[in-house]
């Protein structure tokens, strides 16, 4: 190697902006010089260490969740969704009662409801009874009485769309467009209902349970995917709502799949079904489907606790013993085989990164009394052996935000990208005093390196004569 391409890269590094290698380059003294190289080894050891320690931390996808409480003026209302606990309320159901009285059924033991179930079946496996499904639970006019939000009556029918549940047969649904904005919080500030959850007395053997079902969910989301909350006769129930919103970073951050919101998102058929139907996607819904598509597959017909939006109108509901017995075969095998279910449905479902749910608050008094039952009757003029005892047929219900303040959980990586550059040039300023700069002058004995060799000619051999 020349001198000239030697004293180029000595002057390259005496000039470096990182301090180890010009001092080393500096010193005259041998002890100056070994001192130099001893502690620029030992730096250039603790920065590797410690850049590599950043970057296994960022491949480890860790996040940081951010919990802020926030307030907002005005608030949509949730969609309440009301029922009778009973399927069967009304006179059409005592016609099917006297219709099928000679139907034997053997009771197992003395709270059984073997006749309240198999009339169920009945409905739904006869066509010509289906037919009158909707006749056999109660009307608008009959369930809801009242209704009031604030000082405002909110018993206008076209407040309310009908719903018809599986389990519980007519059902009926206030602020299905989020009409209804909230605008204080409290007892006094949410919706008051009273309900008539009455049954005829020729019924009252069929089911000893008197009430109502309450589901506090969004508006684009099904009932089914919500906890009913049971409301006794007779007795007054206060559900206070609170809002949580969260929200998760995407795989690898977490186990979600992204957004689930678009429906071009994700090739799934549940994935599309829900869409197509309008409804909130998540996962256990999703789930739900998958199950559901496996006991149509496997049983060749519906399970009716579950949700079925199918368009094969031959498939009908699950009702005979063989039936029954598949259903309860795939049922506690979906519960108990994780195999089968990380195999056929998981795959299918997508896990949702974001999300709301209502926490539920709620207590009861005493509704109704002897003097208030006595009005009630001379109200509505009942007297003798049309006089009513009320506390055996009313509901009250008052739902109502306990804050017009939400809470929202959402989470953000620990170390991005940014970060992640911010540190390593850190520690490497801090023990080498390097930086981005530095590497140019890496280039620099590059292209001087390339220089000399591409410039350098070979020696001619001369010859003596």
């Amino acid at each position: 190697m020349s001198d000239n391409f030697k004293s180029i890269i000595t002057e390259i590094l005496a000039s470096s902006t990182s301090h180890g290698i010009p001092n080393i380059i500096r010193s005259t003294k041998l002890s100056i010089r070994l001192m130099w190289i001893g502690f620029t080894l030992i730096s250039t050891g603790l920065c590797a260490y410690l850049i590599a320690k950043n970057l296994f931390g960022y491949l480890d996808f860790e996040t940081t969740t951010k919990i802020r409480v926030l307030t907002e003026f005005v608030s949509d209302a949730p969609t309440i969704t009301i029922c009778n606990n009973l399927f069967f309320t009304s006179p059409k159901s005592i016609e099917l009662l006297n219709e099928t009285k000679n139907l034997t059924i053997s009771y197992t033991y003395p709270l059984d409801y073997d006749k309240y179930f198999i009339l169920k079946d009945l409905v739904f496996k006869n066509p010509s009874l289906k037919s009158d499904i909707y006749n056999y639970g109660d009307t608008f006019e009959k369930l809801i009485l009242t209704c009031e939000l604030s000082s405002f009556s909110c018993i206008d029918k076209s407040l309310w769309s009908f719903y018809f549940h599986n389990t519980y047969g007519n059902c009926y649904q206030v602020n299905t467009n989020s009409s209804i904005k909230v605008t204080q919080a409290g007892r006094l500030h949410g919706i008051n209902l009273i309900l008539n959850v009455s049954v005829p007395d020729e019924l009252d053997s069929l089911n000893p349970v008197r009430g109502a079902v309450v589901f506090i969910h969004n508006k684009t989301e099904s009932p089914t995917q919500a906890d009913g909350i049971y409301a006794a006769v007779g007795m007054e129930t206060n559900i206070a709502v609170s809002r949580t919103f969260h929200k998760q970073m995407p795989k690898p951050y977490s186990n979600c799949d992204g957004n689930t919101d678009d429906p071009l998102s994700f090739d799934s058929k549940f994935y599309k079904l829900i869409h197509a139907n309008k409804l909130k996607y998540n996962q256990k819904l999703c789930t739900d489907f998958c199950l559901q598509d496996l006991i149509v597959d496997k049983c060749g017909c519906y399970y009716t606790s579950l949700s079925y939006y199918g368009n094969n109108e031959s498939i009908k509901a699950c009702l005979d013993d063989i039936q029954y017995e598949c259903v309860s075969y795939f049922q506690s095998e979906f519960l108990t085989n994780l195999d089968l279910l990380k195999e056929f449905c998981l795959p299918l479902c997508p896990l949702e990164c974001e999300g709301m749910f209502f926490e539920i608050t709620y207590s009861t008094a005493d509704f109704m009394n002897d003097n208030w039952n006595a009005i009630l009757n001379r109200y509505y003029n009942f007297s003798g052996r049309e006089k009513r005892n009320f506390k055996k047929e009313l509901v009250s219900l008052k739902m109502y935000y306990k804050s017009l303040s939400y809470t929202e959980i959402s989470e953000k990586e620990s170390i991005d990208i940014a970060g992640l550059l911010s540190n390593i040039g850190g520690i490497a300023g801090l023990f080498l005093g390097v930086s981005v700069l530095s590497f140019v002058e890496l280039i620099e004995i590059l292209l001087e390196t390339i220089r000399f060799y591409a410039t350098k000619r070979p020696k001619k051999n001369k010859i003596f004569t």
